[in-house]
């Protein structure tokens, strides 16, 4: 289902409509879809998980703050714009200094928050911070033959859901639109 869903998304933003409507939302394609789905439904990469608590570890050690800086964190104070995330901690703490940005700030030749470790100190690719990622699970101590980096999505939205957070939450959290219903129906397939 996954591979024929992304063939259709690509041959519906390279060919032009069809009977007035997009390959992609056509009707044809989307009963196909929905008959594929029920004979080969999404399933989930992983059947179990690794628990996301040790996130607390490597946001600490990522960020250099306190865990009473995590522990105020508020939603409203996170603010998205196009590909950055801000998190303004507006809390009274017991200190505030930008101290990452400015231990880095001589050596910084990108905007990017997250920079190579050894010279020439430029931006780290996705590659690089999966693979940092990746290094972080093995000494945390999990099965890095089984969990990659992509595991961290999939933990934290499978402890979140676990703990009773909202579907409309944890969507909003990953990035996940409403229509996306695969994560739904991997919690509760007999429902769907």
């Amino acid at each position: 289902y996954v591979s024929i869903n992304a063939a259709r998304s690509a041959l519906s933003t390279l060919l032009g409509s069809v009977d007035g409507t997009t390959i992609g939302s056509h009707p044809l394609v989307t009963r196909f879809l929905k008959g594929i789905s029920r004979l080969r439904p999404p399933s989930c990469k992983y059947s179990i998980t690794w628990d996301p608590q040790i996130l607390v570890s490597l946001i600490l050690l990522c960020t250099g703050q306190r865990v009473q800086t995590l522990a105020n964190i508020k939603i409203s104070e996170i603010q998205a714009e196009s590909s950055v995330v801000f998190i303004l901690v507006e809390s009274r703490l017991k200190t505030s200094k930008p101290v990452y940005l400015q231990r880095t700030s001589a050596i910084r030749k990108s905007q990017h928050l997250f920079i190579q470790s050894v010279a020439p100190f430029e931006k780290a690719s996705s590659q690089t911070i999966s693979k940092w990622a990746s290094e972080m699970l093995k000494l945390a101590g999990i099965n890095t033959n089984m969990f990659t980096a992509h595991s961290y999505r999939h933990a934290a939205t499978s402890k979140a859901a676990g703990l009773g957070v909202s579907l409309d939450s944890i969507y909003k959290a990953a990035g996940w639109t409403n229509r996306s219903k695969c994560f739904q129906k991997i919690l509760q397939p007999s429902t769907m």
